[in-house]
C-alpha cells in the first residue's frame, strides 16, 4: 500500500542522518530550504510510483481472479457476460463472443449456490424501465441455460432460477410528529407523499441481490425519517410460493427468488402522534 508523504519523508530523514553529507544539508541554513523542497519533490515522486504499483497489483489480482475457471466467481462473471441472441464462437479453444455488446447483456443480477445434488443453482434477474428487478422470460432462460451448458465444466449440472420478487406483508406501528404528518402518515402540504411506505419500498428495492432482509435495519431506515419518533413491527410475513399462503418470519429473511417486494394488501401501518 502506498505510504503517506510524511512517512516517506520521515524515512528519508532517518536515512539522511546516517550520512555525513546529507546531515550537513540539514544543518546548513543557506541550503535547508532547498533541501526540504527537494525532499518534498522526491517524496511526491515516490508516493506516485507506489500508487501506480498498487493500481497495477490490483489489476493483476482481478485478472487472476477472472482466470480461475470453474469457481463461483468465474460462473458469476460468465453469467453476467451472457448476450441474448448471440452465438458463441470457439477462439483459442475457449467459447467466446466475437463482439462484446453490453446492450445484449440482459442479466443484471446473479447469485450462485450449490444444491443438494452437487450442481449449481444460478439465480438471475434483468431490470425493467424503472430499474426494478424482474424475471427473465422462458426464451431468455432457455438461451442462458444453453450458453452456460456450452461453457461449463464437463459434468456440472446447472439450474437457472429466475422468479418474480418474493412478496412480504408487514404490520407496524409508527409514532410521529403532528407538525410534519397527518393522521394517515401523509406529509403535510405534500399530497400523495407517504414517507414511511415509500421508505420501505425503496429499502427493499435497494437491497443487494440475494441478500438478507433484517427487520432491525429496516426499522433504522424508517426511524431516520424526520418526524418519526418510534417504529414497532408487530407482524412480519412472507408469501410461501409452494403453499400459496403467508408465513411468519422473525428478525430476518432471505428471499428464495433473490429479491423482495412489499405486498400492498398484506401491509398495514398504524399511525399515532407523540
Amino acid at each position: 500500500m502506498a505510504r503517506k508523504r510524511e512517512e516517506i519523508i520521515a524515512q528519508m530523514n532517518q536515512w539522511a542522518s546516517q550520512h555525513k553529507e546529507l546531515r550537513e544539508l540539514e544543518q546548513n541554513t543557506s541550503r535547508t530550504s532547498v533541501w526540504k523542497y527537494a525532499k518534498q519533490v522526491m517524496a511526491f515522486a515516490i508516493q506516485t510510483l507506489e500508487r501506480m504499483m498498487d493500481h497495477h497489483k490490483e489489476e493483476i489480482r482481478k485478472e487472476i481472479q477472472t482466470q480461475k475457471v470453474g469457481t463461483h466467481h468465474w460462473y458469476f462473471q460468465k453469467t453476467l457476460a451472457f448476450q441474448y441472441g448471440d452465438l458463441l464462437s470457439v477462439i483459442d479453444n475457449e467459447p467466446r463472443y466475437l463482439t462484446l455488446d453490453p446492450s445484449k447483456q440482459i442479466v443484471k443480477h446473479a447469485a450462485l449456490s450449490e444444491n443438494a445434488q452437487g450442481g449449481l443453482d444460478i439465480k438471475v434477474v434483468k431490470t425493467d424501465g424503472r430499474n426494478d428487478p424482474v424475471p427473465l422470460n422462458m426464451d431468455e432462460q432457455s438461451a442462458l441455460l444453453a450458453y452456460l451448458n456450452q461453457i461449463k465444466f464437463a459434468g456440472t449440472k446447472i439450474r437457472v432460477i429466475s422468479r418474480p420478487a418474493n412478496l412480504i406483508g408487514l404490520k407496524l406501528q409508527v409514532e410521529m410528529d403532528k407538525q410534519i404528518f397527518n393522521s394517515e402518515g401523509e406529509l403535510l402540504g405534500q399530497s400523495g407523499h407517504y414517507p414511511v411506505r415509500d421508505t420501505m419500498e425503496k429499502y427493499l428495492k435497494n437491497l443487494p441481490f440475494d441478500s438478507i432482509l433484517y427487520i432491525s435495519k429496516l426499522t433504522d431506515a424508517i426511524q431516520a425519517l424526520p418526524g418519526i419518533e418510534d417504529v414497532h413491527f408487530t407482524e412480519t410475513r412472507f408469501l410461501n410460493e409452494e403453499t400459496s399462503s403467508y408465513e411468519v418470519f422473525h428478525r430476518k429473511l432471505t428471499a428464495p427468488a433473490g429479491h423482495l417486494a412489499l405486498a400492498e394488501s398484506e401491509t398495514q401501518i398504524s399511525y399515532s402522534f407523540t
